[in-house]
């Protein structure tokens, strides 16, 4: 392996041990050079680079040359000597030996997974072998390849309520075009069978994230996002490190999703079987949050001084991560008080009590809390 060492004198040791560990033996110390050999310091989107992992226990630091933002990736050539594959690491740090990034591991023709690049000085990464043993070193070739954007089998442009399925390999990412009226509502459910993805609503023109959402093993859905006056976004799906979920075995590997379903669902704020007026004390049966774009909001009437007590209860009709929201708004759309609690399904949830601040008609409005699929089922009361 590798040692950092301040400049100095040091006495290396050998000793044996019983059993098979006695007899000749030869020791090499080398010294390391982080830079590649013979290949350029810097490279940029296109770049191909064709060096070697030797001695063992060397190496290979290069500079990224790429504008902020830009996705790319590094993908180790087919030609690569070490048939057991080496890391590609990323930096996020400024330490001289930690890189502190992900690391993927590649066999020969593999690739990693999307990678950003930054805006500070952490744009490096590295390339070494797996467990720096004679059996690991060589010469490799690798590619800076920019990621495609577009899907491979669906139109790039979605509007509320579009329902599309595609793949993920290895280091892809789907983007699409989000077109709808301007400051429309709407929410998004994705579904897949195993990896962790990352969904993000970006802005049409800047990297300022409208939303996003992820998850390990089960569907996903974000909270309710509102678009800005251009109507439009981007809806960006893809496996990224720091998405994997669970599952910190994986932070090494490339994962692929065989398929995904992306549905983009539009906003829906009426009770779907109650009526949608009630009173102080009603409690209300029946109803369910069916995905994460449903709202219920409930009116009722409200007087200046009034104390309401908000409470409810989950009805289990299947595994679900989610919690509801129940949240008390008044006449100008001011939330005055929120009742939210873990899944205890079947048990009544209650707050504290809220006092009306105005007299006039006041929203009871439930909804899902946090980025998983609707909760099923509830019931609900807004008592004295």
């Amino acid at each position: 392996g590798r040692f950092y060492l301040p400049a100095g004198t040091y006495r290396l040791t050998a000793s044996g041990n019983t059993g098979p560990y006695v007899g000749p033996y030869r020791a090499y110390v080398y010294r390391i050079s982080e830079a590649p050999e013979t290949a350029p310091l810097t490279l940029g989107l296109g770049s191909v680079v064709n060096e070697a992992i030797n001695p063992i226990g060397d190496r290979d630091t290069f500079n990224i040359a790429i504008a902020p933002g830009e996705l790319f990736r590094v993908r180790l050539d087919v030609s690569t000597v070490s048939a057991r594959g080496l890391f590609v690491s990323y930096w996020d740090y400024d330490s001289p030996i930690y890189p502190g990034g992900p690391s993927f591991w590649l066999s020969p023709g593999d690739v990693t997974m999307p990678r950003t690049a930054q805006a500070n000085d952490n744009r490096r990464f590295s390339i070494s072998s797996y467990n720096e043993n004679s059996s690991e070193h060589g010469t490799y070739t690798i590619r800076v390849e920019a990621v495609p954007l577009a899907p491979e089998s669906n139109p790039a442009t979605l509007g509320i309520g579009s329902t599309v399925s595609e793949a993920l390999p290895v280091g892809d990412v789907d983007q699409y075009d989000l077109v709808a009226a301007p400051n429309s509502e709407f929410a998004l459910l994705v579904r897949f069978v195993y990896a962790s993805p990352c969904v993000e609503v970006l802005a049409p023109d800047s990297p300022v994230m409208l939303g996003s959402t992820y998850g390990a093993e089960q569907d996903i859905g974000s909270g309710i996002i509102r678009l800005g006056p251009t109507g439009r976004a981007r809806i960006r799906v893809w496996v990224r490190n720091d998405c994997l979920v669970d599952m910190p075995y994986k932070a090494a590997l490339a994962i692929p999703i065989d398929q995904y379903t992306l549905n983009v669902l539009a906003v829906n704020r009426a009770p779907e079987i109650a009526p949608a007026t009630i009173s102080v004390g009603d409690t209300v049966r029946s109803e369910t949050i069916s995905h994460p774009a449903d709202v219920d909001e409930f009116r009722f009437t409200g007087t200046a001084g009034q104390v309401v007590v908000p409470a409810y209860r989950m009805i289990y009709t299947g595994f679900s991560a989610a919690t509801l929201r129940l949240e008390i708004v008044t006449p100008g759309g001011n939330v005055v008080g929120t009742l939210v609690n873990g899944a205890y399904v079947g048990v009544w949830q209650r707050g504290t009590g809220i006092q009306l601040p105005s007299t006039g008609t006041f929203t009871a409005r439930l909804m899902t809390e946090g980025n998983r699929e609707g909760m099923g089922p509830y019931e609900f009361t807004v008592g004295n």
